[in-house]
């Protein structure tokens, strides 16, 4: 049944919603967890996805995803040549482009996203020549992202990660089920070990240049009022939280500082977007969509850097 699940939830009615792989194995430990699993059921469970997998004939190699013909998810890909600098002026920029794509694939599969890592290269090297900040993720759940950010950001720099690390909180999702009329569950996002978040954002090197801050947003966020950002993060799905966030980390954010929104307009959050559009119509700001498959929007701060 875990298996019929995931795959039903891959794609809704209408929107064809599509979730990572990393779901379908967070979906089969879940129905699994009253039981141990034999390493054969195991081989089982993996063998099972990689078949379901193999269905939508997509494919990658050096940081090119190909679609079959015949898959399902064909009309849904784009083809396009990387950036014109990676082509011609800057190979080693290239280079590191496929590396990121080639890790960031190991957990993606088949839902490739090389929008999302071009625009974090180019929207972290924007943040990189400020003269001050730090960055900050709000809703770092397993650390894929943050992964993404920790490699790209100066070495000199500190990368905060705060989570609940324990999904959604119940008023959260009952207020935004009220408000959208969905039917998301508290359930939706796992428990994760905070040890194992760590290890995939720093690669297991124990660095100390990332902070795990455990806690509800934004009683977690005392103690660090005063902190100055050039790089923000928010993946918090939900309405109120992406509220709380916007209030709390905007005015942390340095003159030129970039932040990204995750989820700005999916159609599985709306809340997003209504936080976002909100917040910054307030400011005559407007929201630049990123092009990525979550819809992420990026805001840059206006204003001299000190």
């Amino acid at each position: 049944m875990y298996l019929k699940t995931a795959v039903q939830r891959c794609f809704n009615a209408l929107g064809w919603q599509i979730i990572r792989l990393e779901t379908f194995r967070t979906l089969s430990d879940r129905a699994e967890s009253q039981a141990e699993l034999s390493s054969d059921q195991e081989d089982q469970i993996e063998k099972k996805i990689s078949s379901e997998l193999k269905k939508f004939a997509i494919v990658s190699k050096d940081g090119i995803s190909t679609v079959g013909a015949d898959s399902p998810l064909h009309d849904f890909y784009l083809m396009q040549r990387m950036p014109d600098t990676y082509v011609t002026t800057m190979p080693e920029k290239r280079a590191f482009y496929r590396e990121l794509f080639d890790e960031h694939a190991k957990i993606a599969e088949p839902w490739y996203d090389p929008v999302r890592i071009i625009q974090f290269m180019n929207l972290i090297d924007i943040a990189n020549v400020l003269p001050e900040g730090d960055y900050l993720e709000l809703g770092t759940l397993m650390g894929h992202s943050a992964r993404l950010i920790w490699r790209l950001m100066r070495s000199d720099g500190h990368l905060y990660c705060f989570d609940t690390f324990e999904g959604f909180a119940d008023n959260d999702i009952e207020e935004e089920n009220k408000l959208f009329g969905k039917k998301i569950s508290v359930g939706m996002l796992p428990a994760v070990n905070l040890d194992e978040v760590k290890d995939c954002i720093d690669g297991g090197t124990n660095a100390d240049n990332v902070s795990l801050v455990k806690g509800w947003f934004p009683e977690s966020f005392q103690g660090y009022e005063n902190i100055k950002l050039r790089f923000v993060h928010v993946d918090l799905d939900l309405y109120l939280p992406t509220k709380a966030a916007l209030e709390t980390l905007w005015p942390c954010l340095v003159p030129g500082g970039v932040m990204i929104v995750h989820d700005y307009a999916c159609s599985l959050f709306p809340g997003v977007k209504k936080a976002v559009d909100d917040f910054f119509s307030s400011l005559d700001i407007t929201a630049i969509p990123m092009g990525d498959i979550q819809e992420s929007a990026v805001i840059i701060k206006s204003g001299k850097p000190q």
